[in-house]
């Protein structure tokens, strides 16, 4: 039931790959600072089990029971079980997969960050081209 993906480059294997699993577990020691492959597990409509350890953006991307778990790193019993929760409750999984989605689709969208960096880029000339 577990699978681990190994490092690749290839967008083919990565789409192949989360669309062959039902629930994205993460467990890296040190955290994320973007959290990356989060975000593509929620984009592919994967609820999410990770901890509130490390840099901290994991719990960012994933709030506690909507779109996955967040569990504390040092309970390992507890992380297998939301594991175990999710695979044994279709409904929820499902439920929480695509509430991840939606947030990835809201927080992610191209047009809308290319806007944003627009805006900032925008008033950053405008303060320093401005009379002093």
């Amino acid at each position: 039931m577990l699978v681990e993906f190994p490092a690749t480059m290839s967008d083919r294997k990565l789409c192949d790959f989360l669309n062959g699993i039902t629930v994205f577990t993460h467990g890296s020691a040190i955290g994320e600072s973007f959290g990356i492959s989060i975000a593509e597990a929620m984009a592919s409509g994967l609820p999410v089990v990770t901890h509130t350890g490390g840099d901290g953006a994991q719990a960012e991307l994933v709030t506690d029971d909507y779109n996955g778990f967040v569990v504390d790193p040092r309970r390992v019993r507890a992380y297998a079980s939301r594991v175990n929760h999710l695979l044994r409750n279709p409904g929820l999984k499902q439920q929480m997969g695509e509430r991840g989605r939606q947030r990835a689709r809201q927080w992610f969208d191209p047009g809308t960050i290319v806007r944003q960096l627009e805006d900032l880029f925008t008033s950053c000339h405008q303060q320093l081209s401005a009379p002093a």
